[in-house]
């Protein structure tokens, strides 16, 4: 039997949804083997504080480890059920009009698709290879065509501080594990840094609410920002409701659910 060890297959699908933020998970596992080496090989000189100082590295190393393999669970396994999660949160109607921001392999696009033959899936990502293993446009595509739903999920390679969409395009907006990866490219560290992602991510918020109709939901999922993103979007006219943190995402993301007035 092989094992896809870097593969994310949903049982009884064909389709690989890949593994999340591969390098982090790398490092951290590295990291923690090295802690756990150091706790039994390294020679502490101290003899009255070898045995803690022993101690210490291991429970280090075994905490440190434990979010690389959470991570991995949740890339195999529980990103699947996370996402019907957010999907059953956005309650798209039959016939609805859904945009995926950061689509990656197509983990959110395709599922609402499947939900519907009715449903108009747009995906939209610029696929950066350090989020998400094999991450590209030609493997979104691929992911389409092996799940059987081509012609309901388009796919556009785009900005999400500038979307090419008319205002009041969508139905719902989804996002998942996106929200965090928006102005992480520029070079400004520190807390100018810091505050220029903001801006940035204020940008793309500010777009999601442009595309969304009258009475549409917008579901963002992520480790990181929810608060601020749900700071930004009150200020920007939304019904905002948050959720979570959800202890079987590793790291834990919260959900935020806004909606626009009718």
């Amino acid at each position: 039997m092989k094992l896809n060890l870097l593969k994310a297959i949903e049982p009884g699908g064909k389709a690989d949804y890949g593994l999340d933020t591969p390098g982090v998970i790398r490092n951290l596992t590295l990291l923690g083997t090295a802690e756990l080496g150091l706790a039994l090989v390294f020679p502490f000189k101290l003899k009255k504080f070898r045995k803690w100082l022993r101690a210490g590295l291991f429970l280090a190393g075994i905490s440190t480890l434990y979010t690389p393999f959470g991570m991995y669970y949740y890339s195999k396994q529980q990103k699947f059920k996370h996402r019907n999660r957010l999907l059953d949160l956005a309650e798209p109607q039959p016939d609805a009009r859904v945009l995926d921001l950061g689509s990656g392999r197509g983990l959110l696009a395709i599922g609402a698709a499947k939900r519907s033959p009715a449903m108009k899936v747009t995906a939209v990502d610029t696929w950066q290879p350090k989020y998400l293993t094999g991450n590209s446009e030609e493997a979104l595509r691929s992911n389409i065509d092996l799940e059987e739903v081509g012609g309901r999920v388009h796919v556009f390679e785009a900005d999400a501080r500038k979307l090419p969409f008319e205002p009041a395009a969508f139905d719902v907006v989804l996002s998942n594990l996106f929200l965090n990866t928006i102005g992480e490219d520029m070079p400004v560290k520190g807390a100018v840094g810091q505050s220029y992602r903001q801006q940035e991510r204020a940008k793309a918020l500010a777009e999601i609410v442009r595309v969304l109709a009258p009475g549409g939901r917008a579901v963002i999922s992520d480790a990181r920002f929810i608060d601020e993103a749900a700071a930004e979007l009150t200020r920007q006219g939304l019904t905002v409701t948050t959720h979570g943190p959800f202890r079987d995402t590793v790291p834990a993301q919260k959900i935020l659910i806004g909606v626009k007035s009718k």
